[in-house]
């Protein structure tokens, strides 16, 4: 059995996150706000943000492929249904 070579983008959407600043983030679950995920949560669930709710189009899900093109994790992971 041979793979098929194939462009990324003609077997999945793609997205990019968005940035935002520590002072728009809250450390505490809220009402109308949501978990916010900075590379670093990939790797330590220690110190969580939240946002408001405003972006249905970034959430990531347990059948996600997240990559990072900026920091270091060098592993592969996937979506967390504790988040």
């Amino acid at each position: 059995m041979s793979w098929s070579l194939v462009k990324l983008e003609d077997i999945c959407k793609t997205t990019q996150g968005v940035q935002i600043t520590k002072a728009n983030t809250q450390v505490e679950s809220y009402e109308g706000g949501c978990r916010y995920l900075y590379i670093a949560d990939f790797i330590s669930e220690k110190k969580l943000s939240f946002v408001d709710d405003v972006f249905d189009n970034k959430k990531v899900t347990t059948d996600d492929l997240v990559m990072a093109n900026t920091g270091s994790l060098d592993e592969s992971l996937r979506g967390n249904t504790v988040f």
